[in-house]
């Protein structure tokens, strides 16, 4: 059975009223004194559902508005799905959804929200570290939305998928992990895609900051 980094096999749960409807997060208040060890129940998310009822507002917005707009025959995909934010929203909103992320124990409680609301149908989950040999093996299909959010390893997402099906992508921008991310923006931006902050403001190409999401969009 996996661990996180400070040992344990599982963590407690809450059931959380959300702007989403009822979500499964972690008792995240439980482990908050292990700073410095991975602990999977040491999570931000939850404990903003908890304290917010939401999650990254900043970035709900613009999101929503892409899957509101969008196109439910083309799928999202949602890389670093964590506990399923963005993966029970675009659900709901009718689209096919491949969810990914590397701990098993967040896409259980994905798994346990989808069934919630029904659509578990629409969620393929799986469960990988996306590294420089991580591929998806996807038909030929259109992709409303591509969601990265991985710490790093961002790229690797950008890379696993064919740019030109794809209408819009959210992606965490970290320059404080590597300093690959001047490149990864110039890839996509030279397939056709226009970078813009969450607030439809232009990205000025400023990677002084240490993280930042940005939505590209043609």
């Amino acid at each position: 059975m996996n661990t996180c980094g400070v040992g344990h096999k599982q963590h407690d749960r809450l059931l959380l009223d959300t702007q989403l409807g009822k979500m499964w997060a972690y008792d995240s208040e439980k482990y908050s004194n292990h700073a410095g060890y991975y602990c999977t129940g040491q999570d931000a998310i939850s404990g903003a559902l908890r304290m917010q009822g939401s999650w990254e507002d900043r970035d709900t917005r613009p999101i929503s508005e892409i899957l509101i707009n969008g196109n439910r025959d083309n799928i999202v995909i949602d890389f670093g799905c964590h506990i399923g934010w963005y993966t029970i929203m675009a659900a709901q909103l009718g689209y096919h959804v491949i969810a990914i992320d590397g701990d098993a124990e967040n896409l259980e409680l994905l798994s346990m929200t989808a069934q919630l609301h029904g659509v578990s149908d629409k969620i393929k989950l799986i469960h990988d570290w996306v590294d420089q040999d991580f591929t998806l093996g996807l038909p030929d299909v259109g992709i409303e939305l591509v969601k990265v959010d991985l710490e790093g390893n961002d790229d690797y997402a950008v890379n696993s998928v064919d740019l030109r099906n794809v209408k819009n992508l959210y992606v965490e921008i970290s320059p404080a992990f590597n300093k690959r991310y001047p490149a990864l923006v110039k890839k996509i931006t030279s397939q056709g895609f226009k970078a813009y902050y969450p607030e439809d403001k232009p990205f000025d190409d400023d990677f002084s900051e240490s993280q930042i999401n940005l939505r590209f969009s043609r």
